[in-house]
């Protein structure tokens, strides 16, 4: 919506493009003098006294915005959002950095695309427009009617100081919550571990910790996944263990993690490159755990991998001699 004056000075300058908020007030004030969308004011940023680098930052805006505009009815949902993602940086900004909130950016910006992917599996003909009149179904837990029987969807964060009888907590696998990057610092993990105190207590009655054997990551890749740490913390006497499988291959856990059943794996010696992140495999010192980060190529291969333990080990592939368990 190029009308939309307040989005597009939250966005204008994220990622950073060097654009401060003196330089943005003359662009308003140009709008309202001329009365005219503050969109169309960027365009001829250098008539605004604007010089340098904010001037050329302004109209490259402009045309990333615009280009995209003009491809929204071309592209579907998915294409349309990921193309844009990544040409403006987003992703990159969050991945890279060593914030723990802007890694939880990036696993919210992921899951995002995940759910367009999905939805554009259901309608492949669908556009961004489809996409976001399908989630503004979904109401702002602000204005819920407390009589009314539904399912409240929120973040751990959105329900600080509040309650309900049944609470489901999705997510709990090891490297998502907590994520993979709080568990570096003992103050990463314990302001982990303090969010799911939060996410625990908004119970008033019965709560259900779940986590996915399985789970779909960006560009459709399958991931295996590990309980979280945090559910093994709970005295198996608080927990009642249940579990399913569907077609999407899910498991709720809730109940003592001593109940589990053995499954007959195989294991097969795996050539560099061969690995990828998400892989589950077995060491011989360390045992079973799962590849959470991946860089280098060949006899430089590295692999960040979590183990059934909670050991986080770095490890280059030449010398682990690493099995992957298929």
């Amino acid at each position: 919506n190029l009308r939309d004056t307040i989005s597009l000075r939250r966005i204008v300058n994220f990622p950073s493009r060097g654009i401060g908020m003196k330089t943005l007030d003359k662009c308003v004030q140009k709008a309202d003098i001329d009365k005219i969308e503050l969109f169309d004011v960027l365009k001829n940023a250098e008539k605004l006294a604007i010089r340098g680098k904010q001037s050329d930052s302004l109209i490259s805006f402009y045309e990333l915005i615009k280009k995209y505009y003009d491809l929204r009815k071309k592209l579907s949902a998915n294409e349309l959002t990921r193309s844009l993602i990544e040409e403006a940086g987003v992703l990159k900004l969050f991945k890279e950095s060593t914030d723990p909130v802007d890694r939880e950016r990036f696993e919210n910006v992921t899951e995002l695309l995940n759910s367009i992917d999905e939805f554009c599996q259901k309608r492949p003909d669908s556009t961004l427009s489809d996409f976001l009149e399908e989630i503004s179904l979904l109401s702002d837990i602000d204005h819920w009617n407390d009589s009314d029987n539904r399912v409240t969807l929120m973040t751990v964060h959105s329900s600080k100081g509040l309650e309900f009888p049944v609470v489901f907590v999705s997510g709990l696998d090891d490297g998502l919550f907590p994520l993979y990057n709080a568990m570096d610092t003992k103050e990463g993990l314990e302001e982990e571990r303090r969010l799911f105190y939060v996410a625990l207590t908004r119970a008033q009655e019965r709560v259900f910790l779940l986590y996915a054997t399985n789970r779909r990551r960006m560009g459709g890749e399958n991931v295996l996944g590990m309980p979280s740490r945090f559910i093994s913390e709970i005295p198996n006497d608080y927990l009642e263990r249940i579990e399913f499988q569907s077609a999407l291959t899910r498991r709720v856990m809730g109940g003592s993690l001593q109940k589990r059943t053995r499954v007959a794996v195989t294991r097969t010696v795996t050539t560099f490159d061969d690995f990828k992140v998400g892989d589950m495999v077995d060491h011989s010192i360390f045992g079973v755990g799962k590849i959470m980060v991946l860089s280098g190529t060949g006899e430089n291969q590295r692999v960040g991998v979590i183990f059934k333990d909670g050991t986080k080990k770095k490890l280059i592939v030449k010398y682990a001699n690493l099995s992957k368990i298929s």
